[in-house]
């Protein structure tokens, strides 16, 4: 009697384990449904391939296992003398403050200098992205925040970079920073603001 049982359970093991390489499979294929979450680089690649995430001049060695590596586009915005006069009054309309520039160039110590990703996004209403700034340049003596593109965002991404040290040079396709996206359990209304379509190197607006 115990020998037919350990026969039956010996006899279950390769369909468990079958089961389990099928399921595998499965997963791996992509058949199953994004889960809400953070989104893994294979949640990513999928969601590129099929259109419901678009990220611009899109390379598959940029995928990380939880995020896009992000680069920064060739331009750079240097802030011109009536640049912060204009910031505080809340005058300062689209990017008057800046007068744009090739890099890499110097760039002058505690000066926000405006920058974007070459990498324009457009998201769904139920996906957004956190930007997550290389922690190599923090350690280096840059000053560089993070930030969210909302649910139904499309257009470039711009972004102030402070220079801590003196005549630090950036260049264009520099690494800067991850995209980490983000799966809601339904949609949301999508992001109509401001700085829908924008270009590159988008300065504030207060209006």
């Amino acid at each position: 009697m115990m020998s037919a049982n350990k026969d039956m359970k010996k006899s279950n093991f390769p369909n468990i384990a079958s089961k389990a390489i099928s399921t595998a499979q499965a997963d791996s294929t992509g058949s199953s449904k994004v889960k809400e979450g953070i989104l893994t680089g294979d949640n990513i690649k999928k969601l590129q391939s099929e259109g419901k995430i678009s990220i611009g001049l899109f390379e598959s060695e940029c995928i990380k296992p939880l995020g896009y590596e992000v680069h920064l586009h060739k331009d750079f915005g240097v802030p011109t003398i009536s640049a912060y006069g204009e910031v505080d009054s809340h005058k300062w309309i689209n990017s008057s403050g800046f007068t744009n520039r090739l890099l890499p160039q110097a760039m002058t110590k505690h000066v926000g200098y405006l920058f974007s990703l070459r990498e324009k996004i457009e998201l769904p209403d139920d996906i957004y992205a956190d930007f997550i700034p290389n922690s190599t340049w923090n350690k280096a003596g840059m000053t560089i925040n993070a930030f969210t593109i909302d649910p139904g965002y499309k257009g470039g991404i711009s972004f102030t970079i402070v220079s801590n040290i003196h005549n630090w040079r950036f260049f264009p396709d520099d690494p800067i920073g991850t995209l980490r996206f983000y799966k809601l359990s339904k949609p949301v209304k999508s992001y109509s603001g401001k700085y829908q379509d924008s270009e590159f190197l988008s300065g504030p607006v207060f209006n």
